[in-house]
């Protein structure tokens, strides 16, 4: 099962923002883009790599704003998860699903849970941290992110 390489930095021009609107992550208050990556190689998990203003993770599950279906469709594109117009086809045969290779939205997303602006996601994301989840846990959850469709972006890791 490969793992997403997850590469934080500081945003370029139309990375994590748009012309004339500033998007800041949660993140300290400055912008971030993410780009994710497959990683035949599945380097070691939680383990960040630091070079020059960027950060890389291994991440185990994403969760994402759904209220409306498409959004993680367009999430998955814009954070580099598949490519632009691939992602109708990257969350078939259960892919995005708990046991897949990416699960999103454990919780059941803010469709099934409630839409009280992603704080679900934020739990949902620490229980699996502790491993707490239940039926939902993804094995070895160490490193989750939160991404939303507008670019904002922050990651959980056990460390």
């Amino acid at each position: 099962m490969p793992s997403w390489r997850a590469r934080l930095g500081k945003a370029q021009s139309g990375c994590g923002s748009y012309p004339g609107q500033p998007w800041t992550s949660a993140t300290a208050g400055s912008q971030f883009c993410k780009l994710a990556t497959p990683d035949a190689a599945n380097g070691p998990p939680a383990r960040a790599t630091h070079s020059t203003n960027t950060i890389t993770f291994d991440v185990k599950a994403l969760y994402t704003y759904d209220a409306f279906s498409p959004l993680v469709l367009f999430t998955l594109e814009r954070f580099g998860f598949c490519g632009t117009g691939e992602a109708a086809d990257f969350v078939q045969d259960g892919r995005i699903a708990p046991g897949g290779a990416l699960p999103v939205n454990t919780n059941g997303g803010l469709l099934s849970e409630a839409h009280i602006a992603g704080w679900n996601h934020i739990r949902e994301m620490t229980r699996q941290l502790r491993g707490a989840a239940g039926p939902r846990q993804i094995e070895n959850a160490d490193v989750l992110q939160w991404a939303a469709v507008w670019g904002d972006s922050f990651i959980l890791t056990k460390e």
